[in-house]
């Protein structure tokens, strides 16, 4: 199957700078949602921001216009579009400096935005025979580090190299109100000696984990801003107003959405149909117990430069991720939680399916397991983990 990253945006942006965009798009299948009070500023992240609401805009009426037309192998998917350069301002002329840690530390591990030492596991670690892309690449690498460094949503973190400007580490926290709910997604990027002229290379961290449509199992990121996939106008790369952040915020919004199954190639036509609302509940199922297996992943194998994140992270949302799967075996559907794992969806008529509540079931006890190991609070939970137990008898 060929697979399309920007169908479906229903997002819960999880972000400070929510607000001013809820309710301003209306797609087929829904809208987007946010969860705090505060409103979208100016700067490039309102652009990037801005870029995602418009782009899904106008795949609405496009796709309107034209009449609209499991994998669950344990083992192992921002700057505007618009006319002006991504910072819209004068620091778009001059090069960023940005301040070098000497070592990876604790203190540190929560930073939205760090400079380190390139990691030895890092995906494009070879590719250093491609060179870089001279004074110019460099001032621009540069200016791409001072957005990110200004402008990272709450629920994105970067890490860059010094020793290797053309690499980065990107995680992504799943939000709420969608089957990534808290999971961790990291990506690899690496920029050309072409760079901005042809877009970053994207990889994913998949743990052999078919997460999303757009995101392969091989690590492969569908994304038409990427060129990885066909777009046209401003879905694809353009040198003079792309950037980086706006990658990342596609694939917060875009891709890690609300209802993964309209990302699916051809099934956009369902979208805000009977057919579609009700075939997307059990591709949510799926999607979020594969999300639960890919934290075990992450948990077992963090990326290097992360694993303290990946750590806190666990430590401070375990409670909650065992919430919401107490809330999903009770019933609750699936991507229907807020952010302390309550559910919002007060509509009776559907409710988690019977073999759902099974195969969490089994996942559970070794998920309980992993967050005790790492520090998490589990005590309220415990007895999730005899979940299975209690439903096979």
């Amino acid at each position: 199957l060929l697979f399309v990253p920007f169908i479906d945006c229903c997002f819960l942006f999880q972000v400070d700078l929510q607000n001013a965009v809820q309710n301003s798009i209306e797609m087929e299948n829904g809208s987007f949602n946010s969860q705090d009070e505060t409103s979208v500023g100016s700067g490039p992240l309102s652009v990037a921001f801005g870029f995602v609401t418009r782009l899904a805009s106008e795949i609405f009426a496009r796709e309107s216009g034209d009449d609209i037309d499991k994998n669950e192998d344990e083992n192992r998917m921002a700057a505007s579009k618009s006319t002006t350069v991504a910072t819209n301002d004068s620091n778009a002329e001059k090069s960023v400096d940005v301040v070098m840690a000497d070592e990876p530390a604790d203190s540190d591990c929560l930073k939205h935005f760090d400079v380190l030492q390139c990691p030895p596991d890092h995906h494009y670690l070879e590719n250093i025979a491609h060179g870089t892309g001279g004074r110019k690449w460099v001032k621009k690498v540069q200016q791409e580090w001072g957005i990110l460094e200004k402008n990272l949503p709450d629920y994105i973190y970067v890490r860059v190299f010094e020793d290797r400007m053309d690499l980065m580490r990107a995680v992504i926290i799943g939000a709420s109100g969608t089957p990534y709910q808290d999971g961790l997604f990291f990506f690899d990027f690496y920029l050309p000696p072409e760079f901005p002229q042809a877009p970053p290379s994207a990889y994913y961290h998949s743990g052999g984990l078919r997460v999303n449509p757009n995101l392969y199992v091989d690590g492969k990121v569908c994304l038409s801003l990427l060129n990885t996939w066909t777009g046209r106008g401003n879905e694809v790369w353009d040198p003079s107003s792309s950037s980086i952040l706006q990658v990342l915020v596609s694939l917060q919004g875009l891709v890690l959405n609300e209802k993964p199954y309209f990302n699916e190639a051809g099934y956009e036509k369902q979208v805000g149909t009977v057919e579609g609302e009700k075939n997307a509940l059990p591709y949510n199922e799926n999607t979020y117990l594969l999300s639960v297996k890919s934290m075990l992943y992450i948990l077992r194998r963090p990326p290097m430069n992360f694993e303290d994140f990946v750590k806190s992270h666990f430590c401070k949302r375990g409670h909650y991720i065992l919430k919401a799967c107490e809330a999903y075996l009770q019933g609750a559907v699936v991507g229907t939680l807020n952010d302390d794992a309550c559910p919002t969806d007060t509509n009776k008529e559907y409710s988690c399916s019977m073999g759902f509540k099974l195969a969490l079931g089994k996942i559970l006890p070794r998920l309980i397991t992993a967050l005790k190991d790492i520090g998490a609070d589990c005590s309220q939970y415990e007895h999730l983990g005899k979940t299975e137990t209690a439903q096979e008898s």
